[in-house]
């Protein structure tokens, strides 16, 4: 009985634990990108904005693309991704960056 109730334990703490991470690209972006060469975005200035908590406690409230571009200088954003971090309950993070000049 010890040891099933154990096993049982052990697996629902590790579900409780696991983490995953995700990226996307601007996919319901307000931004069009049609007319961006791809191929420049890693020449393109970059600013990040991003949300995080640890343990319940926030770190960062604000992952919005003004404050990523205010932060680095970018006057036209021409490309954003965003990408979030999940390890509940112990640490998540939403983070987006934007490219632009």
């Amino acid at each position: 009985m010890f040891k099933k109730t154990l096993v049982v334990a052990s697996a629902a703490m590790l579900l409780s634990f696991s983490g995953c991470t995700y990226k996307t690209s601007g996919a319901v972006s307000p931004i069009d990108i049609s007319k961006t060469n791809m191929q420049n975005v890693e020449k393109m200035k970059v600013g990040e904005s991003c949300m995080r908590n640890f343990l319940f406690i926030p770190l960062g409230f604000d992952a919005t693309a003004k404050k990523a571009a205010k932060e680095s200088g970018i006057a036209h954003i021409k490309y954003q991704e965003s990408s979030s971090t999940l390890f509940w309950p112990i640490y998540s993070s939403r983070c987006l960056k934007v490219y632009g000049e």
